[in-house]
Order: C-alpha cells, then structure tokens, then sequence
C-alpha cells in the first residue's frame, strides 16, 4: 500500500490521475446529458417496477450480499471499509450511458438514474455519520454533491422532453464521445490503478472482483431487459465514495475506493458488450 502511494503522489502519477478526472468529467456529462435529451425518446413511460426493483435490490441486496462476501474473506480494516462504502453508494453518473448503449429504456433509464443518486448520499450518510465526525457536521455536503451530478439530466430533459424531434441526433453523439471517453478511462486506470492491484495482495483482489461480480449479477436478478439495466447497478457513485472516505481521514480506504474503479468499469463494460449483443440478435 505504501508503494503505491508513493506512486500515486509522483508527478507521473499526478499528471495521469488529472487526465482520468478530466476524462470521468468528461464521461459524466456525456453520460448524463444523453440521457436527459433521450427521455420519451421511444414514447414509452418509466417502467415503475423496474426502477422499484432497482431501489430494493442497492438498497437492501448489494449491501447485504457485500458484508457477507467482505465478512466471510477476513479483509483487514481498510479494504473492508473501502469496499463497504463502495457497495452503499450507487448512482454512478456514466450509469445512464452504459444502460442506453445496452438497450435500456431512455425515460427507465433517466428515473432510474435519478433514485439511486437520491439513495446514494442518503444511504452513506446512514452508514458512516457516526463514525464520521467530519461527515455528521456537514449532513449536505453528500446530498449537495448528488445533486450537481443529476443537474445536468434534469436539464437536459427538460430540453429533450420540449423539443424531443430536434434533441435525437445530439444524444447520440454525445452517446459516441462518452463511449470514447468511457475506453480512455479504462485504458488510463489500467496504466495508474493497475500496478495497485498487485500491492494489494489476492485477497483483496478477489473482494473487489467479488464485488463487481455481486453488483452484475443481482442488478441482472431484477432488470428487465436483464444485462442492459443492470449496468445501473454495476457502476457505483464513486465520487460520493471517495468524499467519504476523505472525511473519514483514511488515506489507504481512499485509494482503494479508486482502484476498485479499474475493476468496476472491466465489469460494466462486459456487461454492456454482453447485453448489445443479446439485443442484437433478437
């Protein structure tokens, strides 16, 4: 852990983290705006059981499926708390993308996306407030945050639900340049997270692969279509995850809670890739 930190903070280190943040803002609004612009694209309405099953299974089954995979693999404190977090916090803002691009529905995907960033902070701050004196004297600093996150969706609904004829051609390339920036994020975390991964000892890899694998597999449990509304699970909200984890003033969960990003996008990508080609060949 020591190691990597120390790579972490080099300048090399510095320079590539930048660039991952501009391509993740980058991603973000591509994501999010996309999604705005596509609500009622299709004409259908939200599919309000989908989006309810979404809500119970991040609320109820990831948490719980995840203490019970990080108790039974005995992780020391740190990962153990970085990936605990991780499992509390969905509404990951490259979601919306990830779930069109696999065939979800827009408006489903643009509800969908609004629940589980309101349940993020709320779940977070449930969980670590009293661990955390930092986070319990700021109760809106989660909440502020999920909030500018989904700023840019409600926007651009607005937009695309008044001039829905004219919005179509614009959501689809910025559908095409968060796709570009979604593989230059994969590509830079394996040059600056994936060295991480070996210091961290197999254990703790396999906890995050276990992770990734228990978000895949319950958010295709109850989406519908299965592997295209299940990339809403898979990515976490990483950002609320890592504020978290600075207020708590625990350097080493931080940088896990980064690296499982790495691991984190693997995964939603296969899914995305699984789910368009199940579509295609329906």
């Amino acid at each position: 852990m020591h190691t990597y930190a120390c790579i972490f903070d080099s300048a090399s280190g510095r320079f590539v983290s930048a660039l991952i943040a501009i391509a993740l803002v980058v991603l973000g609004l591509a994501s999010t705006v996309s999604a705005g612009l596509d609500v009622r694209s299709d004409g259908a309405p939200p599919d309000r059981s989908a989006i309810a099953r979404l809500l119970a299974v991040n609320a109820l089954a990831v948490p719980g499926a995840a203490w019970a995979a990080l108790a039974a693999l005995s992780l020391s404190p740190e990962p153990r708390t970085a990936l605990w977090i991780v499992a509390l916090a969905p509404g990951g803002a490259s979601s919306p993308l990830l779930a069109r691009s696999a065939g979800a529905s827009p408006t489903t995907v643009a509800w969908g996306y609004f629940a589980l960033a309101a349940l993020s902070p709320l779940s977070l701050w449930i969980a670590f407030a009293r661990s955390a004196p930092a986070l319990a004297a700021r109760p809106w600093t989660l909440l502020s945050v999920a909030a500018v996150q989904v700023l840019p969706l409600a926007l651009s609904a607005i937009v695309g639900l008044r001039f829905a004829a004219r919005t179509a051609r614009a959501a689809r390339a910025l559908r095409s340049i968060g796709n570009a920036a979604l593989a230059l994020v994969i590509i830079l975390l394996l040059i600056d997270r994936g060295p991480m991964l070996a210091t961290l000892g197999a254990r703790t890899a396999l906890a995050m692969l276990s992770l990734a694998v228990i978000t895949a597999a319950l958010g295709a449990l109850v989406a519908r279509p299965r592997a295209a509304l299940s990339t809403l699970t898979v990515v976490r909200n990483l950002t609320l995850a890592l504020i978290v984890s600075e207020l708590s003033r625990q350097r080493a969960v931080a940088i896990i809670v980064a690296a499982y990003g790495l691991v984190m996008y693997l995964m939603a990508a296969a899914v995305t890739v699984a789910a368009r080609r199940s579509h295609s060949n329906r």
